[in-house]
């Protein structure tokens, strides 16, 4: 599962099914092309909503079809992965003393804004595939974003779009470094921090962040 120019590619069988099972894609996930089988024959049309009949089919009938899929990032589909994205932060809140007081006030309107700030399709599907790849990373990443947007609801700022822009600055800050003793490094090291910075906000840029995102991490 990776993210590809126009879409989320998936190239077995095996990981489609669990995709849509996961998170409900009944009549929901959509192809960006025809799926032919290898004599030709579609069998299963481009942005048409696939049923959970037809992966059953699939299933019956593997072998048959070359295992690539493009999946279309459809507003609907980002939306359910963002959901999912929410739910697993929800419960790192939870599970924090530190987090759950911060929240506490704010309650479920602080939620609103991580749902607002993930539902870019390139961060929100980047997001779910490092979740499936690298779990820990990908707490980690949330963690900070948590943190970002926990100090940012107690300050007396009334900034547009202040919330969300904390949130996905502190959960883009570090995405390309998985290990934590680059950015412990940097820390020490004024020209490191520069460049790292600018690694994360390239990486940002990529994925479609808004530009005072990208510009925060890099500053």
């Amino acid at each position: 599962m990776k993210l590809g120019p126009n879409g989320l590619m998936i190239d077995s069988f095996g990981e489609l099914e669990a995709f849509f099972y996961a998170i409900n894609l009944s009549g929901v996930l959509r192809l960006n092309e025809d799926m032919k089988d290898r004599q030709d024959k579609i069998l299963i049309k481009e942005d048409i909503a696939v049923k959970q009949s037809q992966i059953d089919k699939l299933k019956e009938i593997r072998g048959a079809f070359n295992e690539s899929f493009s999946i279309k990032l459809s507003s609907e589909l980002v939306e359910i992965i963002t959901n999912s994205l929410v739910g697993a932060i929800e419960q790192y809140v939870s599970e924090h003393p530190l987090f759950r007081r911060l929240y506490e006030e704010p309650g479920k309107r602080a939620f609103r804004y991580v749902f607002q700030a993930l539902k870019h399709p390139r961060i929100a599907v980047s997001a779910y595939i490092l979740k499936q790849q690298s779990p820990d990373h990908f707490a980690h990443l949330c963690r900070l974003g948590i943190l970002s947007l926990g100090i940012a609801l107690h300050l007396p700022m009334r900034l547009p779009r202040i919330y969300t822009t904390s949130f996905l600055m502190g959960f883009l800050s570090e995405l390309p470094f998985p290990s934590r003793k680059v950015m412990l490094d940097a820390y020490d090291s004024s020209f490191a921090l520069r460049e790292v910075s600018e690694k994360a906000g390239m990486m940002a840029s990529r994925l479609d962040a808004p530009v005072v995102v990208v510009e925060a991490i890099r500053s």
